[in-house]
């Protein structure tokens, strides 16, 4: 069975399901390698974006740390990528049930985000 969120693109392997998530269109936050991806789908449950696992949330967590590092992209704030870092850093949510906080929960005074409704 193939990883409905493992996408080849020019750049490299990335992670859908961490591009869903962050909402930032640089697939360059989003590079994994083939190990990333077995042990991902090893935990025999595949993630979505109301359920992750600790594999997409240690992707999402190097995403938004370079968010923050670039002080924000063009699509994604350094606020969003904090707010999702905190979400993560909870290991319940993560382990658990997810409610990651997407564009349709977050209003634009909560993350900054241009696409925020």
């Amino acid at each position: 069975m193939e990883c409905p969120f493992r996408q080849i693109s020019s750049e490299g392997t990335i992670c859908t399901l961490a591009k869903k998530i962050l909402k930032s269109e640089n697939n360059l936050l989003y590079i994994i390698n083939e190990q990333t991806c077995e042990q991902c789908f090893a935990t025999k449950e595949i993630p979505n974006t109301k359920k992750i696992n600790t594999v997409v949330a240690e992707i999402l967590k190097n995403a938004a740390n370079k968010v923050i590092e670039l002080n924000g992209t063009q699509d994604c704030s350094v606020e969003r990528a904090g707010k999702l870092l905190e979400h993560i850093s909870n290991p319940k949510k993560v382990a658990i049930v997810q409610s990651i906080p997407d564009k349709t929960e977050i209003t634009k005074k909560d993350c900054g985000c241009k696409n925020a409704k």
